[in-house]
Parts: structure tokens; sequence; C-alpha cells
């Protein structure tokens, strides 16, 4: 297992039960690209705008 910086502090019983609760392995909800559910509000051109702000720098 790869060194992993937990944010439990001080693990005084359980390491695997620490680690689980660790912001790590919590839920993440994925949005979907198209169909159902995939419309974006004001979030356009995103790809443009960044790599324009990366040439500028």
């Amino acid at each position: 297992m790869a060194n992993y910086q937990h944010k439990r502090g001080i693990i005084k019983k359980s390491a695997v039960e620490a680690i689980l609760h660790d912001p790590l392995y919590r839920q993440r909800i994925e949005k979907n690209k198209k169909g159902k559910g995939s419309y974006q509000r004001k979030i356009k051109h995103n790809k443009v705008l960044t790599s324009e702000l990366v040439m500028i720098n």
C-alpha cells in the first residue's frame, strides 16, 4: 500500500475503521456527460478558456 497521510489524527482503536471514515473513501457522485441530467448552466467553453489562460501564463 502506498503511503497516505490520513486526516484522522492519532488512531487509537481500529486503523481500518479510521481509514474507511477518511475523506479518501467518501462517496462521490459522477455527473453525466451525455443524456439525462447532463445539462450544465454557466459552464460554457470551459476547455477553451483554461487552455487560453495556460498559454497566457
